[in-house]
């Protein structure tokens, strides 16, 4: 063997192609156990917010695609598998800081019993792990994937009343337009031969939302530029909106026509699948009017040797490791900080009333609002000469999963309940001798009309918004203030004005005996 063989073999020689790509596996095994074993990690730290996830990708109809979420991130990923053995793995220290910010994030949803919050914090962590022991160049490869996650996230419901209420307006305008007479009152829209309600089915979220998931995702795929991406996601934005609109307004038409013969029950489902699968069609074929022709090898990077030397085993362990202890500190703090009171069983009282009010021996009515969790529940009818009014409050002993005041299981208008939402919104009420801002929900029923205003009490003090009470659960259970906290709703029917139902409401609460105190009193019984 000559010297220059000797020399081109020996140890300090330049590792060829062939070994690069090794190490650049063996890297990748490494980081890829130390995520696996993380990403197992987290979910079980995390398993409330993570299951909660999945019962309603299971019992929503407008989130089963989140079904699709986890494997459709697994393929993005594997298409970007090239690039990535061109990048050694270097886990970022850096990645520590947004951990420990994600766990407080976590841990002020749970004391705000906020599962949104926390399913985001959940994905924020996985995203934060990933860069921890990935790094940076590696992490910015598998943006989009780490990105995509967030779909996973059941999100979006609030927009239903908003759209109903967006869609009863649209078929309106449409109706006087083609020069119908028509009535509407909230979602509720009449004419001369028939009548309509924009059910919440109707609202178009389930396909807002599933057009802007499948949107982003083609995308992705389809564009490089940012501005091609804005426009095309605006369209998945716009489109599924107005469709939703043009659809309601063709039901109506259709059934007009018809006298009501078509575009009714099973007609109306199906025309409603039909015309969105053509909406979708369509806006996908818009987007491929401007795509952009590139090689998916182009896209996601071609296969090069990784970088000569490239460490990886103990920096990535070390990396995971600390990320998953500072996301351990907040579950941790929950489970310790968790109330091991036996939860109070205390009934609430129906409040005394000074006259001319008088309250009714027994409930006198159909308004059934559902608050499952509550640990009791009061129904109570007061009458005067003129008047009567309804009394509902739901009472929480103490806050805990399952059982919480702000829900999405509670409804003051359940979904068999004979009264249907016509429209909603915020006034401002005196109660306790304060004026304070709470909601307002309008429902019709047969052939009368109804008035709710509702609000919470928490802390010791009352509020109007869902936000707002949220925020009060968190605070006392940061400074240990009174766990008690309830709903609380008054509602009186309506023929012509809703002024005079709620100067029914305002007189009804002036006489109340302090709402309060009684509150504050029934957790000590």
């Amino acid at each position: 063997m000559s010297l220059a063989e000797e020399r081109e073999d020996g140890p300090g020689a330049a590792p060829t192609a062939d070994e690069s790509e090794g190490d650049a596996w063996r890297a990748w095994y490494v980081a890829g156990g130390v995520l696996a074993g993380g990403y197992i990690a987290l979910i079980a730290l995390f398993w409330g917010a993570a299951a909660a996830a999945v019962e309603v990708w299971y019992d929503s109809a407008t989130f089963n695609h989140g079904f699709l979420i986890l494997p459709l991130c697994g393929w993005l990923a594997w298409t970007r598998r090239q690039r990535l053995l061109g990048l050694a793995p270097r886990p970022n220290f850096w990645g520590l800081a947004p951990m420990a910010v994600l766990a407080f994030v976590w841990y002020a949803g749970e004391l705000m019993g906020l599962l949104l919050i926390q399913q985001f914090a959940l994905i924020g962590m996985i995203q934060t792990l990933t860069f921890t022991v990935i790094g940076w160049r590696a992490t910015r490869a598998m943006a989009f994937p780490l990105f995509y996650l967030l779909f996973a996230v059941p999100f979006g419901d609030f927009m239903i009343a908003p759209l109903q209420d967006f869609t009863a307006v649209f078929v309106v305008e449409g109706l006087r337009l083609v020069g119908i007479p028509v009535f509407l009152d909230g979602i509720f829209i009449s004419i001369p031969n028939g009548n309509f309600e924009v059910a919440e089915a109707c609202a178009g979220v389930r396909f807002l939302i599933a057009t802007i998931a499948l949107g982003t995702l083609f995308a992705d795929i389809t564009y490089r530029s940012w501005w091609r991406r804005a426009a095309f996601m605006l369209l998945a934005l716009a489109v599924p909106i107005v469709a939703n609109g043009l659809r309601a307004f063709g039901i109506v038409i259709i059934a007009h026509l018809t006298d009501n013969e078509v575009a009714v029950g099973v007609d109306h489902i199906v025309y409603g699948w039909v015309f969105f699968a053509f909406v979708t069609f369509i806006l996908l074929a818009v987007g491929m009017t401007f795509r952009e022709h590139f090689a998916l090898s182009e896209r996601r990077g071609a296969l090069v040797a990784a970088p000569p030397g490239a460490r990886h085993g103990t920096r990535a362990a070390v990396a995971g490791l600390a990320a998953l202890v500072l996301a351990a500190v907040a579950p941790a703090h929950a489970w310790r900080s968790e109330a091991a009171a036996p939860v109070a069983r205390t009934a609430v009282p129906a409040p005394d009333i000074a006259a001319p009010w008088r309250p009714v021996d027994r409930y006198e009515g159909t308004w059934q609002p559902v608050f499952p969790g509550a640990d009791s529940r009061l129904l109570a009818t007061y009458r005067s000469p003129q008047a009567r009014v309804h009394l509902f409050v739901a009472y929480f002993s103490r806050q805990r999963e399952d059982a919480e005041l702000v829900g999405y299981e509670n409804r003051l208008l359940p979904d068999d309940s004979p009264w249907m939402r016509a429209g909603s919104g915020r006034t401002v009420a005196r109660i306790d001798g304060r004026k304070i801002g709470i909601g307002y929900t309008r429902a019709r029923g047969r052939g009368t009309a109804r008035l709710i205003w509702h609000w919470y009490w928490v802390n010791d003090r009352f509020v109007g918004r869902d936000l707002d009470a949220k925020i009060q659960q968190a605070a006392a259970r940061l400074l240990r203030g009174a766990p008690q906290a309830a709903a609380i709703a008054v509602a009186t029917d309506y023929y012509d004005s809703q002024e005079e139902a709620a100067a029914t409401l305002q007189a009804f609460l002036d006489s109340l005996a302090p709402l309060g105190p009684a509150l504050a009193a029934a957790g000590t019984r």
